[in-house]
């Protein structure tokens, strides 16, 4: 499809999501546009593969590089900012500060970026999405985080954990199992086996879950 026209399509989406967010009546409208602003983060894999496909190798891995810091740095100065302004504003006045950033945003993309020719006499190969993976993933990843979410009144509460924490452990055994032998995976899981990736994959854990306790 290009990958200039689904950043643009995820950069539409996550604006969608600000705008409703920041005239959500209810929880479940605030819930449907944190889930869409979800759609447009996810684009920063774009992102990554605009950088490489249109500057050279020394040149992407700084680009990519300047990325990755951005969105880490973002994160980190979005919790100080966004808390500061919810208590002297208002917590839609989050959403109303990055429409027009995100408005600006579409723009630079559609003039300022273009698709590369590099690989234009390759064929696009045609694959599957694995179904399987994906689904197992959602599975374990929504009753994890359910079981971790569930407040403790009520008797059934406990019974109700367990179920959901056996059924993410389930989905996740399954959802490596289908990965480990489709030939197209959703998530390559033999690069953890190399040590550059296992070490970087634990600085990143051990990064955010140092934020989050500082934080909290």
């Amino acid at each position: 499809y290009g990958r200039k026209k689904l950043l643009v399509i995820a950069l539409l989406i996550y604006l969608c999501g600000l705008i409703s967010g920041y005239y959500a009546a209810n929880i479940w409208t605030l819930l449907l546009s944190r889930a869409m602003q979800g759609i447009g983060v996810a684009s920063f894999p774009l992102a990554y593969a605009l950088i490489r496909d249109q500057l050279s190798h020394r040149d992407a891995d700084i680009g990519i590089g300047v990325i990755s810091a951005t969105y880490g740095a973002g994160m980190f100065l979005g919790v100080i900012i966004g808390s500061f302004i919810i208590e002297s504003w208002s917590w839609r006045c989050t959403y109303l500060v990055l429409i027009p950033f995100s408005i600006l945003l579409v723009p630079l993309t559609i003039y300022g970026i273009h698709e590369s020719v590099r690989f234009s006499h390759i064929p696009s190969p045609c694959g599957r999405l694995d179904w399987t993976g994906f689904l197992t993933l959602l599975a374990a990843l929504i009753l994890g985080l359910s079981a971790v979410s569930l407040g403790d009144t009520g008797e059934n509460a406990l019974l109700l954990r367990v179920i959901c924490i056996t059924g993410a452990l389930a989905a996740a055994v399954l959802f490596v199992r289908e990965e480990l032998t489709n030939p197209s995976p959703l998530i390559d899981i033999r690069l953890v086996r190399q040590p550059p990736v296992m070490l970087l994959i634990a600085i990143g854990f051990l990064t955010i879950l140092t934020f989050m306790m500082l934080l909290q």
